[in-house]
């Protein structure tokens, strides 16, 4: 076993997720997850701050995004 559980939505998956293409090559690889609020700053011009994922995290709280 590879300790990869076949469940788990990979964050780039997840309906929590917030990418951007980020290179002439498409290809989504880091963003910010939304399934909870987002955490205060210590840095002064952001109250606030999203956790950054990359496309391959997966916290085990995810959900597919539903088929558009």
């Amino acid at each position: 076993m590879d300790g990869h559980d076949p469940l788990a939505v990979e964050c780039m998956n997840c309906m929590y997720g917030e990418f951007e293409w980020v290179d002439d090559l498409r290809v989504k690889r880091a963003g910010i997850c939304r399934r909870y609020a987002p955490r205060p700053s210590d840095d002064v011009s952001n109250k606030a701050i999203w956790p950054q994922v990359l496309n391959t995290d997966s916290c085990g709280e995810g959900k597919f995004r539903s088929a558009v």
